[in-house]
Parts: structure tokens; sequence; C-alpha cells
């Protein structure tokens, strides 16, 4: 018991539910088309997995440039610092971002590629400066896990589909 007297009326009761058709398996392909939903096309990566890829090689460039600043503050610098080639290790992860970004079908090899300029650069600078060749070795060693976990992203081929595309 209140002390408070009721002034509101109480709810009337629910309506009972109306039947609703079943559900689909499968979205058909004209409300895919009218959702704005991205076709996945074969051989190129789901957009979470792009995403993963983009943000690994966004990993890997500002883990370069905290070597390079490093090698600066310990005063042993990367050789491609100073000298006009300091885009040289962005280089090939900018192309990747691209190719992410166009959802080209290459993109994960093109991946693979920019693992092995990186670690090219990583292997120079074992030469020239150690220390900043092992922080460049580790950032290729990111750069290929993050390319060989994408892999898992990869869009199927359909049953039955031929070779051609």
């Amino acid at each position: 018991m209140s002390h408070v007297p009721e002034t509101q009326q109480p709810l009337p009761p629910p309506e009972p539910p109306t039947s609703l058709p079943p559900p689909t398996a499968e979205p058909s392909a004209e409300a895919m088309r009218l959702s704005g939903a991205p076709t996945a096309r074969r051989r190129t990566l789901t957009t979470g997995w792009r995403w993963v890829l983009a943000c690994g090689w966004g990993t890997v460039m500002a883990g370069i440039g905290v070597v390079a600043n490093t090698g600066f503050l310990l005063g042993d610098p990367p050789f491609w610092t100073g000298n006009g080639l300091a885009v040289l290790p962005f280089l090939a992860p900018v192309l990747v971002l691209v190719a992410l970004a166009a959802d080209w079908r290459y993109e994960i090899a093109l991946s693979f590629v920019a693992v092995g300029a990186t670690a090219a650069i990583g292997l120079v600078d074992l030469v020239h400066a150690r220390p900043m060749g092992y922080g460049e070795l580790i950032f290729a060693l990111v750069g290929l896990l993050v390319t060989i976990a994408a892999m898992a992203g990869l869009v199927p081929h359909p049953p039955g589909a031929s070779g051609a595309d």
C-alpha cells in the first residue's frame, strides 16, 4: 500500500501476435542489391579481413617509424634515413593499403611482396645499423603473420565454378 493515490489507468492487455511468414535461409539477390551490401568476388578478401590486414600494415609502418626515430636518438639511424630514401620502407606497405582500398584481387600477393621488401631493408640495416635491422625484421615478421592470418578471409571459389574470372 502506498500513500500516493493511483492516477493512471491500467494498460490494456496486449494484442495477440500476428503470424509472420517463415524466414528465408538467405536474402534474395534483390534484397542484397537494395541493402547496399558489397558483393564479394572470389579471390578477394572479405571486408573484415581487409580491415585486419590494413590495420596490420598500418602498425608495421608506425613501428618502422619508431625504429627510425630510435636510431636517431641512439646515434645509429637506419641506412634509408638522411639520404633521400626516407620513403623507401613505406612504399610497399602503402601500395598494399591502396590495393586493399580498391579491393584488388592480388592484395595478398602484394602483401607478401611488401613483407619481402621490409625484410630486405631489415637485412641491409643489419650491416649498417644492427639494432635497427633487428627492429625492421621484427616488423617484417609482423607483416608476414598478419598476411598469413588474412588469408583466412579469402572469398572461396563457389562450388562448380570454372577457373576463369
